[in-house]
């Protein structure tokens, strides 16, 4: 009898183990898209910090959303400039709007500019840190309200720097494959890595405990790419996930998921699939082709779009 009961037992924590497994998989439903009036390729979209409103650029105009709306409920042209990318602070009080001659910092109710810099661009990356002051800018570290620049502590063509939880480290791409970590107390001294075999590193996230980088590698021709795996105290290397499929398949945009831990979402051609990072397992989120992705605050919705598209779409998680 005891040894019925045991087994019973197994099987019931098996089976709550089970489900709990299941529903940590999430599913993606369509929402709705986005788009303007005269059909322009738009940038990646990046939401408000309040999830409310949503803004892209395209051409020389700024774009503004409502997330119940298809068409901007505001736009501003910024003259003889093209606009590359959009990002908006978390504490919502500013955007920044990278250009091809300038940076330009505007608010998020107006879309009027406050400031811009010659000497800034973001035509490759913005990451702006949690604390709102500071940000990343194609290899910059910058002040964000005065438009400053800090020092230079990335490489101007790398893209996906991370900032620690509370500001006070970046992680970022050093060269082609090179990663970087830079205490921003100290920004013009920073611990250096090289991958292993002279692979190239594209994307790359850092786990919410910031003991490990992930990101996407190949190499030099990009006939072989995998996910990779990379200690950041030790800087021993780990290959995890295959994704060579055809030439230059390297696994992109690479994004954590909020809500579900362990997951990083990442696409290739075949779709968009799910890496859980402690387990190795990798299945598919089902298709979609997006090159971009971008997550809500709260992580229920997410905005996904293609490179040179004149729209994007929401997606909620469920």
């Amino acid at each position: 009898m005891t040894k019925q009961i045991s087994i019973s037992k197994f099987l019931i924590c098996m089976l709550s183990l089970l489900s709990v497994q299941i529903f940590s998989q999430p599913s993606m439903k369509f929402v709705k898209s986005f788009t303007t009036k005269n059909n322009i390729t738009l940038s990646p979209p990046a939401f408000s910090s309040d999830g409310k409103f949503i803004y892209a650029s395209g051409n020389d105009i700024l774009f503004k959303w409502s997330i119940n709306s298809e068409f901007p409920v505001k736009e501003i042209k910024i003259k003889e400039e093209d606009l590359f990318l959009v990002a908006t602070t978390p504490d919502g009080k500013y955007i920044l709007v990278g250009g091809k001659n300038k940076l330009y910092l505007c608010d998020p109710e107006s879309l009027e500019i406050i400031n811009s810099s010659d000497d800034l661009r973001g035509r490759k990356d913005i990451t702006i840190a949690p604390n709102s002051e500071i940000a990343y800018v194609d290899g910059d570290l910058i002040n964000i309200s005065s438009l400053a620049k800090i020092a230079n502590v990335g490489h101007p063509l790398q893209v996906n720097a991370n900032f620690s939880e509370n500001s006070s480290v970046l992680y970022c791409m050093s060269g082609s494959n090179t990663f970087k970590i830079t205490d921003i107390g100290n920004p013009k001294s920073g611990k250096m890595t090289r991958f292993k075999d002279g692979r190239e590193g594209y994307n790359m996230v850092i786990t919410p405990d910031e003991s490990t980088l992930i990101t996407g590698v190949g190499d030099a021709y990009g006939l072989k790419t995998l996910i990779k795996l990379v200690d950041i105290k030790t800087g021993e290397e780990k290959d995890i996930i295959d994704t060579t499929e055809e030439y230059g398949e390297y696994a992109r945009p690479l994004t954590l998921i909020p809500g579900y831990p362990n997951k990083v979402l990442y696409w290739r051609k075949a779709g968009i699939f799910i890496l859980d990072y402690k387990t190795y397992e990798s299945k598919s989120f089902g298709y979609l082709d997006a090159y971009n992705v971008s997550f809500s605050n709260d992580g229920k919705v997410f905005l996904a779009n293609r490179r040179y598209d004149k729209s994007f779409s929401l997606y909620q998680l469920k």
